[in-house]
C-alpha cells in the first residue's frame, strides 16, 4: 500500500534523540561499517541501472519562496531504456494563486503586470536525458492576480529547454524522488564512524560525508528488515549547527530484479524560517519494463519543429544562456 504522510520541518533535540533511539548507550550489536555500505551502494544501484519504470506521485511547493502559494500536484511516470531516461509530469495545484505584494515572498517589480502579480503555473512537463539530448518541454499557464484577489487567467505558454547532455538541471527531480524514497545515499558517505542496532531492529549510522557539494555529518536510520531502506536521515554540513537536509519514510515497494523504494516519504531542504522545501512522494509502482510509449511522446514533445508560434526556447548549452521566441 502507497503510504503519503508529513514531517515537521524542525525538531526539538529531545524528539530527534527520542526518534534516534536514546543515547548510545542503549544501542547493541556493532555492525560492520564496510559492509553497510557496500550494501546501501548496491540497492543503489539496482536503482540506478537498467530498464526502469516507476509512478509516483510528487507533492512540492508551487512557490519554494512563497508557501502562501500552496502545493504542486505531480503525477509522474520516470522511465529509463538503457542510455535514455525520460519523465512525463501532469500538475494540479490544491489552491488558487494569491496576490502578494512586492518583497513579500521574494517577488520582484518583475513579477508585476499593470499592478497585479503574475504567477507562472506549470501544467505538464516532458523531459528526456540522452547521450545526444538533455531537454525539457514544458506547457505553463499564465495567471495574474489583482490586488483585490481577482483573478485573470491569460492564457497558455509553450517552453522548450536544453541543457548540456551531462547537466543534472533537467531531471533533477528524479534524485530528489529517489532520496526521498530511502535510496541514493551510498555514494554520499565516505566513512562510517558509528553503527549499532536499536532494540526496535533499526541500524543507528553515524557517517562523514556529502551532500550538494558540502561536506559534514549524516545521522541515519536504516531498516534491514526493508531492503536496508533508509528511514531517516540528516545532515549537518561542517561548521553548522542546524542539519541542512533530513529525509523520513515508511513502507516499501518492491520490484523485479531485487529493486525497492519506500512507499512514501519525505525531502526536506532546510534553509530556516518560511524557507524550507519539502518535497513529499508517494510510490505507485516500480518495473524493469521501460515506457517506450512515454519515451516516445516525450520525443515528439521536445522536437522543436512541434512548436507553435510564440512559444519560447532556452537555451541553456550557450553561455550566457540564449532565449528566442518562435515566430519572432
Amino acid at each position: 500500500m502507497a503510504i503519503m504522510f508529513r514531517i515537521h520541518n524542525r525538531l526539538t533535540a529531545a524528539g530527534i534523540l527520542a526518534l534516534l533511539g536514546g543515547p548510545a548507550s542503549v544501542l547493541t550489536a556493532q555492525v560492520r561499517a564496510d559492509d553497510l555500505v557496500d550494501t546501501l551502494r548496491d540497492h543503489d544501484r539496482r536503482v540506478a541501472t537498467g530498464d526502469l519504470k516507476a509512478a509516483f506521485e510528487l507533492r512540492v511547493p508551487a512557490n519554494p519562496r512563497d508557501p502562501a502559494q500552496g502545493l504542486e500536484i505531480r503525477t509522474c511516470v520516470f522511465t529509463r531504456a538503457g542510455a535514455t531516461v525520460g519523465m512525463v509530469q501532469t500538475s494540479r495545484y490544491d489552491k488558487s494563486p494569491v496576490y502578494r505584494s512586492e518583497g513579500v515572498g521574494g517577488y520582484e517589480s518583475i513579477d508585476y503586470d499593470d499592478g497585479s502579480l503574475v504567477v507562472w503555473r506549470t501544467i505538464e512537463k516532458y523531459s528526456v536525458q540522452s547521450p545526444e539530448k538533455n531537454a525539457s518541454f514544458r506547457e505553463l499557464v499564465r495567471v495574474q492576480i489583482a490586488r483585490d484577489g481577482s483573478i485573470v487567467d491569460d492564457g497558455m505558454q509553450s517552453r522548450l529547454e536544453r541543457y548540456p547532455v551531462h547537466s543534472k538541471d533537467n531531471l533533477h527531480e528524479w534524485d530528489d524522488v529517489v532520496l526521498a524514497a530511502g535510496r541514493g545515499l551510498g555514494d554520499k558517505i565516505a566513512e562510517i564512524t558509528e553503527a549499532n542496532t536499536r532494540p526496535d531492529g533499526l541500524l543507528r549510522v553515524g557517517a562523514v560525508g556529502t551532500y550538494g557539494g558540502f561536506r559534514g555529518r549524516w545521522t541515519l536510520l536504516i531498516d534491514p528488515a526493508a531492503d536496508h531502506l533508509v528511514r531517516y536521515g540528516r545532515f549537518v554540513a561542517d561548521g553548522d549547527a542546524a542539519p541542512l537536509l533530513m529525509i523520513r519514510s515508511a513502507g516499501i515497494v518492491r520490484g523485479p530484479g531485487g529493486r525497492s523504494l519506500a512507499a512514501g516519504g519525505t525531502f526536506t531542504h532546510l534553509l530556516g524560517r518560511q524557507q524550507n522545501y519539502e518535497n513529499a512522494v508517494t510510490i505507485r509502482t516500480l518495473s524493469d519494463e521501460a515506457d517506450r510509449a512515454a519515451l516516445g511522446r516525450i520525443e515528439q514533445r521536445v522536437s522543436e519543429t512541434a512548436l507553435r508560434r510564440g512559444a519560447q526556447v532556452l537555451d541553456f548549452r550557450l553561455e550566457p544562456a540564449v532565449r528566442v521566441v518562435v515566430g519572432e
